[in-house]
Parts: C-alpha cells; sequence; structure tokens
C-alpha cells in the first residue's frame, strides 16, 4: 500500500510539471511550430503548437528569396514580411537510392501526401503566415499544377495566425 501511495505521488508531481510549463507555454509562447499538411486537394496548416524555446534566427528580409526556394513567412496585416526561414524540401519530389557498389543516385519520387513543420517566433504584430515558391521551384502534385508561367514567387499558401481554427 505505501509503495503505491509513493507511485501515485510521484506521478502527480511529474503532472504537476508538466501543466505548469504548458500553463506557462500556451499564456506566453516564445514561438509557435507550425504543422502543415500537403495532398490532392492542396496544402493547408494542420497544427499550430506553442512553444517556450525560441525560435530560429530570420533569413535576410532585406534579399528576395531564390528563385528556387519554398519559404515560411510571417507577414504583418499590411504585408510586410517580419520573419522568413527557408524551407528544406518540405514538398519532396525525389528520393535519394542507392546502386549495387553503394553510390547515391536521385530519382523522380513524388509523394502524394505528406507533413512537414516550421517554427516561428511569437511576434507582436503577425497577422498570417505564407508558404511560397519561387519560379524555378517544380511540384508535380497536381494539387499545385495550376500555376500562371512567367509569374516571380508562388504562393502555396495564406493563412492567417489570429482567430480560426488554429486562433489565438
Amino acid at each position: 500500500m505505501e509503495k503505491k501511495n509513493r507511485n501515485r505521488d510521484a506521478v502527480s508531481t511529474i503532472y504537476r510539471r508538466f501543466t505548469d510549463s504548458t500553463r506557462r507555454a500556451l499564456r506566453w509562447p516564445r514561438s509557435y511550430r507550425l504543422t502543415f499538411t500537403f495532398d490532392e486537394q492542396g496544402l493547408r496548416m494542420v497544427r499550430r503548437t506553442p512553444r517556450l524555446q525560441s525560435a530560429p534566427p530570420s533569413d535576410a528580409l532585406d534579399q528576395t528569396p531564390k528563385p528556387n526556394a519554398i519559404v515560411a513567412e510571417i507577414r504583418s496585416p499590411q504585408g510586410v514580411a517580419i520573419y522568413r526561414k527557408r524551407l528544406h524540401d518540405p514538398i519532396p519530389q525525389d528520393a535519394e537510392v542507392f546502386d549495387k557498389q553503394g553510390i547515391p543516385t536521385r530519382v523522380k519520387a513524388v509523394r502524394s501526401k505528406g507533413t512537414f513543420s516550421v517554427i516561428v517566433p511569437n511576434v507582436h504584430g503577425s497577422d498570417f503566415v505564407v508558404i511560397d515558391a519561387g519560379q524555378d521551384v517544380v511540384l508535380a502534385q497536381s494539387a499545385f499544377a495550376e500555376r500562371e508561367s512567367g509569374a516571380g514567387r508562388w504562393v502555396l499558401l495564406q493563412e492567417r495566425l489570429k482567430g480560426g481554427q488554429h486562433g489565438r
């Protein structure tokens, strides 16, 4: 009986610590993990998780992203980028395979659905997140086939950070 109570007290203490840090993260998050999913219907944000840790530093805001880059931006209500992060292959178009000698090569392997996430800061004045691709990015998924030829940056998703399903 005594051992059972000791275990219950230990679990209770762990639970209290977890909920205290969770409460702090919910009240004053330093950053968010934004989780996105893509499929034949397109790209959408499915979750916004508050975090106590800081986000990685922003990429340069005074430079235009490279034409072969997909980036996530946090923008103000006026549409001005206040945070930018280049995403490394969020919507994969190929895979690495090895030949009989163990030499890696890239082959076309388009995924019809998948998930990726990006960590962004909780910045005062942030209004929405934008995921966009450069003019040299080629996405074979049918949901991304509609695109104006010769256009500059290509907006894959624009969603509000406040209000709505994932709102504060």
